[in-house]
Parts: structure tokens; C-alpha cells; sequence
């Protein structure tokens, strides 16, 4: 009974002891692996702020793109240097940054105001070098970058747009080579719509603001009382001769938007009567172009 009690003892302790070195051995792990975790962190913090460009690209093509973005920007800040606030913009429009593409674009679309960083023929040299790198048809990335800053700073801005102020900048962004706006499928005004529909929030107002100013649109005219002032050109770029008409592209978007925020007759007619007949008739107006 002794010697079987003596053994018991000696697994007992035995076992105590190997279950005491176990937890020494992951309470180890566990510290070695915190200690190198805030070596990473220290060393990511330190090479962000020392060499914003290089972490900034290691990040990207690791996937961390909205965090590539703002080190991007950041790096850019630094050089002052407008290609670098296009790539910062590239990234943070891949990553959906809005916040950091709209103020990377702003930075290069604000060549005409006081306070500017870049003048208008520095931002003029950058598309036309972009163009050529990428084999785009001239003014593509123009285009590009004003089409994304307007769905970036409507997404940013909650869907909120005071005074119609993107809007109308959306719609001189259009402007063509002549007395002609042009529409089709990279047009900003078209970006503009995609922010609204991609907005998960109750935004009836805005939306019926797009419908009357499409149908003001596209009713304007021209000096000379005769020539519509929307057409669109096949070919994307803006010269040449190769138009058509712009209205089937405006009421295809009129169409994606009015099923996305399942506009139906009943709620044009109910808003029309709070807000004005003006919302009905630009309603109607699409609702006839489609239906035919």
C-alpha cells in the first residue's frame, strides 16, 4: 500500500509539474509574441512617419489599400510633387477612401484659386502624360480623376450637396472643346448619380433634384434657339465629329436611379405636392422618354 501510495504521489507531483511548465512555456510565447508584435507596430509607426512612399507602397501590395492610400497622401504633402497626389488619389478611389480621394483630387483640380499648389498648365502636362502612358484616347484621365471626385465628395459628404454645388461643378466638368456639353458612360454627372445611388440613406430630395435638372438639360439650348446643347461622343474623347444623341444615355441613368430608390408614381405625385408641380413634370417627362 506504501509503494502504491509513493507512486501516486510522484505521478500526482509529476503531472503538476508538467502542467506548470506548460504554462511557463505559453506565458512565454504569449509575452515573446506581444513584445514582437510592438517591435512591428513601433517599426510601422517610425517608417510611416520617416518614409511615408515607401510604406505607403508595401501596404498597397499587401491589400491594405485605404491605409496605402493615406500614407500616400501623406508622402505627398511632403513633396509637394502632383504625382504623387494622383497616386494617393488612384489608390484611395481603389480602396473606396473617399475622404482621401476627394482631397487629393481637390489638391489637383484647384489650380485656379487663390492659395493653389499646382497651376492649371502643371495639372494640363499630368493627364496628357497619363494619357499617353496608359494609351488612352486624349482626355481620358482628365475625365477620370473629376468623374471619381465628384462620386468621392458626394459619398463623403453623406449624400449632402448644399445649393446644388457638386452638381453644378459636376455639370461644368462636362463642358467640351466647344458650345456643346457632352454625356455618356464616364461622364461626371453620371458619377454623380452613382453616388446617390450608392448611398444606403432616404435621399428622395436629391433625387428629384437630379430628375428636373436632367430634364433641364435636356431641353437647353443654344444661342441660336435651334441646336440641342447635350450630345455625346461615341468615341469618348472631345473633338471630332462622331456624335449621337445624348438623351438615351441621360434616361438610362434616370432609369437605374428611379428603380434603386424605387421612385413610383404615388411618391413623385405625394413629393410634388409638398415641394412643387415643376418635380411631377420633370417626373412625367422621363417617364414618357422611357416608355417609348
Amino acid at each position: 500500500m506504501d509503494n502504491i501510495n509513493i507512486n501516486i504521489n510522484i505521478n500526482t507531483t509529476d503531472a503538476k509539474k508538467g502542467k506548470a511548465t506548460s504554462r511557463m512555456v505559453k506565458n512565454t510565447a504569449l509575452k515573446t509574441l506581444a513584445v514582437l508584435l510592438l517591435i512591428l507596430i513601433m517599426v510601422v509607426l517610425i517608417g510611416s512617419l520617416a518614409a511615408p512612399r515607401t510604406f505607403g507602397d508595401f501596404f498597397y501590395t499587401v491589400g491594405l489599400k485605404s491605409y496605402s492610400s493615406r500614407l500616400t497622401l501623406r508622402s505627398a504633402e511632403n513633396t509637394e510633387d502632383i504625382d504623387d497626389f494622383y497616386i494617393a488619389f488612384i489608390r484611395a478611389v481603389d480602396a473606396k477612401n473617399h475622404k482621401v480621394a476627394t482631397y487629393s483630387a481637390q489638391v489637383m483640380l484647384d489650380y485656379s484659386s487663390e492659395g493653389k499648389l499646382f497651376t492649371s498648365e502643371i495639372y494640363e502636362e499630368l493627364v496628357k502624360r497619363m494619357d499617353t502612358q496608359l494609351e488612352s484616347v486624349e482626355g481620358t484621365t482628365n475625365v477620370y480623376i473629376k468623374a471619381n471626385y465628384i462620386y468621392s465628395k458626394l459619398r463623403f459628404n453623406k449624400g449632402e450637396d448644399e445649393g446644388n454645388a457638386l452638381w453644378n461643378q459636376a455639370r461644368s466638368y462636362c463642358k467640351g472643346t466647344s458650345i456643346y456639353y457632352y454625356y455618356n458612360s464616364i461622364c461626371p454627372i453620371k458619377s454623380y448619380i452613382d453616388a446617390v445611388i450608392d448611398i444606403n440613406k432616404p435621399n428622395t430630395q436629391i433625387v428629384f433634384e437630379i430628375i428636373l435638372h436632367m430634364r433641364q438639360l435636356d431641353e437647353s439650348k443654344t444661342t441660336d434657339g435651334r441646336n440641342k446643347i447635350w450630345r455625346t461622343n461615341l468615341d469618348n474623347s472631345f473633338t471630332g465629329t462622331s456624335y449621337k444623341p445624348a438623351q438615351p444615355y441621360m434616361a438610362q441613368d434616370i432609369q437605374r436611379l428611379l428603380e434603386a430608390k424605387e421612385i413610383t408614381d404615388t411618391i413623385a405625385a405625394d413629393f410634388s405636392a409638398k415641394n412643387g408641380i415643376q418635380y411631377l413634370n420633370a417626373y412625367n417627362y422621363w417617364k414618357d422618354i422611357l416608355a417609348q
